[in-house]
């Protein structure tokens, strides 16, 4: 099963992809409103998915009880994920190093979810996790699997959401694996606008020019 994407194209010929996963209860316009600050020049092929699960309060990647993320629909997502990134890349016939995935949230999580997951074949050249946590499926992750890829984790400071602890754990630990972690904390709460957003367009203007940036927490 691929997902359901809302695409836009590149400005010229598709040479890299970015897909961006919202968050919890968002539709794909919570990221396409913000698409002329992320990639004002058009370099990537942009694809944004809506998230499979129906709750109350929209699309979910998974559910959270009391004992986390539901297993069951945190795995079901990653293999939807996978299968639509497979596509993507077939679609422009592309390798996985031309692939950037990211997320906001619970799309953040989900963002290294799927790019720690062995299963996953077609794993990003360089991840981007926002205002996000590292999901606790410690059988299912390996660390090492990012070594050597940049990897964005950036959160605001006074997030309301998810505690910007989460976000600095998940960048350490990331670091500890060996992906080229950069680190950043900035003025603002759960929002993908502002300085969330200027940093993510950033750091992906320095990918699309070939860098490999890294800013390791202390």
């Amino acid at each position: 099963m691929t997902l359901d994407l809302v695409e836009r194209p590149a400005a010229a010929t598709t040479e890299r992809v970015l897909v961006l996963l919202p968050g919890f209860g968002d539709e794909p316009a919570m990221f396409a409103d913000h698409l002329d600050v992320l990639d004002p020049d058009r370099r990537w092929h942009v694809a944004i998915p809506r998230p499979p699960v129906a709750t109350d309060e929209g699309p979910a990647w998974f559910t959270v009880g009391d004992d986390g993320p539901d297993t069951e629909q945190l795995t079901a997502a990653v293999l939807a994920l996978a299968a639509t990134l497979a596509d993507l890349l077939d679609r422009f016939g592309l390798e996985p190093d031309d692939l950037v995935l990211g997320g906001f949230s619970q799309g953040g999580a989900m963002a290294l979810a799927a790019a720690l997951d062995p299963t996953v074949a077609s794993r990003p050249g360089a991840v981007a996790s926002l205002a996000a946590y590292l999901p606790h499926r410690h059988d299912d992750q390996d660390l090492t699997l990012l070594a050597g890829r940049p990897v964005l984790v950036a959160h605001g400071a006074d997030d309301e959401v998810v505690d910007a602890l989460l976000g600095r754990s998940a960048a350490r630990s990331l670091h500890r694996g060996g992906a080229l972690v950069t680190w950043s904390e900035v003025d603002g709460g759960h929002a993908i606008a502002g300085p969330l957003a200027a940093t993510l367009a950033e750091w992906l203007a320095a990918v699309a020019d070939g860098a490999r940036p890294s800013d390791p927490p202390v």
